[in-house]
């Protein structure tokens, strides 16, 4: 995860992939997306801050 450039406080985009098990993940300000296996997704985790998070589902 640290190779993909997570850290603390930035924000994440998740959407579904184009294959069954993936997930694409989107970092920060970043404009291209990450395919992750439901294995490597499973171990990140999403805490609200202090203002509250947001979650959008992208449409297809």
């Amino acid at each position: 995860m640290t190779r993909l450039g997570l850290k603390p406080g930035l924000a994440i985009t998740v959407e579904t992939g184009t294959r069954n098990a993936s997930l694409r993940v989107r970092i920060g300000d970043r404009t291209d997306s990450v395919r992750l296996s439901q294995t490597l997704a499973s171990g990140i985790s999403v805490i609200a801050g202090q203002n509250g998070a947001s979650v959008r589902r992208a449409a297809h």
